[in-house]
């Protein structure tokens, strides 16, 4: 097994507690035997192929190929707070998950209401953000108390770091300047990672802990009280009801309700009830760290997620359906990624796939030798030589007609799927019989100058085709039997760009049912070092527009049409609305001016005919 516990990218070095989280699950799954890894780096998590990852922050959404299990230690007004600044998009983030890792029951019921639509179940474990396991002896001497933050919330409890002189202050230079500017308490940074921070506690004897206010109303534990336990220190707490029931009498408690000189007071006398008891300290601190060691540390919550995993991981991984399945690849047989493509069909889960090879290139003996070359044993697969006529659309579509499988798929020579995209997508498109179409979201991954970034990308119900409703062509699953009359019984246009969303049009106009899995299995590539693929594709769509509408008006004028079946027999008709089914597809393609003019049009040739 290979774990990645994968830190927030944006953040890079910048001190940050999930920095050094993500440091101690790494020793911490080492210590277990588990191979383990903590970075940001794209490239690296890729290259080191992890079974699980673990994002430390909801700002990360599911990125890679692996059961990923979101850790869900932030209070849930954060979440909603990022949402609504819109800068990022934690739901969405969160609904990609395939797990979660939570240390609150009220975020649990968070989730129980978050409103997922999917019929996949997502597994939930409980686990804290602590610190490995360490049986420590008595601390010899009690000195200050140790606080150590990065202190983002800046003002939190100012005045008390201000004007306590028990209290010593850890953290970044740059977030205590107040404390350093005012006061004499300030006794600089910790390094991350290796026993720094036990250090620090156990120099002093006491700790400090204490919650946000939206921590407090979320009863989420912070890091804080379980370095303090493994230290084997005495620890002051605020009255946090999770520590209150775990650990008990084993620690001293303040209430941080009253105002600033009542907590110095109470600080005071607690401290000096310390110094005045040190023996009976000294057995409290052994307590805590006694409760740490059997219930909380770090290598006992790893090893029931990963033992929970391997026990589950078949039931995943299981074949949901025989039912067949055709990839569609168009290939002139010359792109780097294409061999990374094929073996992602290989690896499917779901094991009644046909891979077709449209292919477009002049030299067809020397693909089919590359293909003998990189196409596993295990992956069937079909050629299918484009003469004459060589284009994107017409490739698409002759691919498309040729089809013989219960399900449909399409996917380009240099795009990737999951192992479970099409296992998903089958076993949706199983338990809804009338759902035309099930699709995933998808992942974008770019190549900048700064390296390798991926980006949660499409991951949303399909409402229309506007700009936020795209489906990739690479995320869907077509029922055979949707295939949309109108692509066997007209002449394909010659289009550069958009021909598979016309393809979902279609089908949305014939009244074709959607359904977003709310899993992210597919992956599409973008280097924007070389070329900006999306503005390119824009300005192609622009020029390819009025060929797209004219197929699609001529489509939805036609008086009858006859939808496909699974044998290709003709089983309906059905009258379709002219001025309607026009005014339904220009509305979402043509701006409001142009399309006035257009429908204006429409309507006097209608009269004319209606008069002829």
């Amino acid at each position: 097994m290979k774990v990645v516990f994968q830190d927030y990218l944006d953040w890079g070095n910048k001190p940050h507690a999930e920095r050094e989280l993500g440091l101690r699950m790494e020793n911490a799954a080492r210590a277990i035997g588990v191979e383990s890894l903590f970075t940001a780096d794209i490239g690296k998590i890729e290259k080191f192929k992890p079974d699980i990852v673990f994002p430390l922050h909801h700002f990360t959404p599911k990125l890679f190929d692996a059961y990923t299990v979101g850790c869900m230690w932030n209070p849930i007004d954060y979440i909603l707070e990022a949402t609504k600044e819109e800068k990022f998009t934690p739901l969405e983030n969160i609904k990609s998950y395939d797990a979660f890792a939570v240390s609150s029951t009220k975020v649990k019921d968070f989730l129980d209401v978050l409103g997922f639509k999917s019929p996949f179940k997502r597994d939930l474990y409980t686990i804290y953000p602590s610190s490995m396991s360490s049986e420590c002896n008595p601390v010899s001497e009690f000195k200050k108390i140790a606080y150590i933050g990065s202190n983002w919330q800046l003002d939190r409890h100012r005045d008390l770091f201000l004007n306590s002189n028990k209290i010593a202050v850890y953290g970044p230079h740059d977030k205590w300047t107040y404390v350093i500017e005012g006061s004499d308490n300030y006794y600089g940074e910790v390094p991350f990672g290796s026993d720094h921070v036990r250090n620090v506690y156990r120099e002093n004897g006491i700790g400090l802990c204490f919650h946000g206010e939206k921590h407090l109303k979320d009863n989420i534990p912070n890091m804080r009280i379980f370095e303090m336990a493994s230290a084997g220190i005495v620890v002051f707490a605020d009255k946090l009801p999770f520590i209150e029931e775990a650990f008990g009498d084993s620690v001293k408690y303040i209430d941080i309700s009253k105002d600033t000189k009542t907590i110095i007071e109470q600080i005071d006398y607690e401290y000096n009830w310390v110094l005045e008891n040190k023996s009976k300290a000294r057995e409290m601190a052994s307590n805590a760290n006694k409760i740490f060691n059997e219930k909380f540390t770090l290598e006992k919550q790893l090893k029931d997620i990963f033992h929970s995993y391997k026990k589950g991981v078949s039931d995943v991984n299981r074949e949901q359906s025989n039912k067949s399945v055709e990839i569609i690849v168009r290939t002139d047989g010359n792109r780097g990624r294409l061999k990374e493509t094929v073996q992602s069909f290989s690896d499917q889960t779901h094991k009644n796939i046909i891979v077709k090879f449209v292919y477009w290139g002049n030299d067809k003996e020397k693909f089919e030798n590359r293909l003998e070359e990189i196409v596993p044993k295990n992956l069937k697969y079909q050629i299918l030589e484009m003469k004459g006529r060589k284009d994107r659309s017409y490739n698409l579509y002759h691919g498309i007609r040729t089809s013989e499988a219960d399900f449909v798929a399409i996917c380009d020579d240099d795009d990737v799927l999951f192992k479970n995209h099409v296992s998903s997508l089958v076993e949706m498109l199983e338990q809804d019989k009338e759902l035309a179409v099930a699709y995933s979201g998808v992942i974008m991954d770019e190549m900048t100058k700064k390296g390798s970034r991926r980006e949660l990308f499409f991951f949303h119900d399909f409402i229309d085709f506007e700009s936020k409703s795209y489906i990739t062509s690479n995320s869907y699953l077509i029922r055979r039997r949707s295939l949309p009359y109108q692509i066997f019984s007209n002449e394909i246009p010659n289009i550069s760009t958009g021909e598979d969303r016309m393809l979902l049009d279609l089908i949305h106009f014939n009244g074709g049912k959607f359904s977003f899995s709310e899993k992210a299995t597919s992956v599409f590539f973008r280097d924007s070092i070389h070329s900006d693929n999306i503005r390119s594709d824009i300005k192609e769509w622009e020029r390819n527009r009025p060929s797209y509408i004219a197929f699609l008006n001529k489509s939805a004028l036609e008086k009858n049409y006859l939808s496909r079946d699974d044998k290709g027999k003709k089983e309906k008709k059905e009258n379709v609305g002219k001025a309607g089914i026009v005014k339904k597809i220009m509305g979402k393609l043509i701006p409001f001016r142009v399309r006035r003019f257009i429908l204006l049009l429409v309507k006097q040739l209608v009269e004319s005919s209606k008069k002829v």
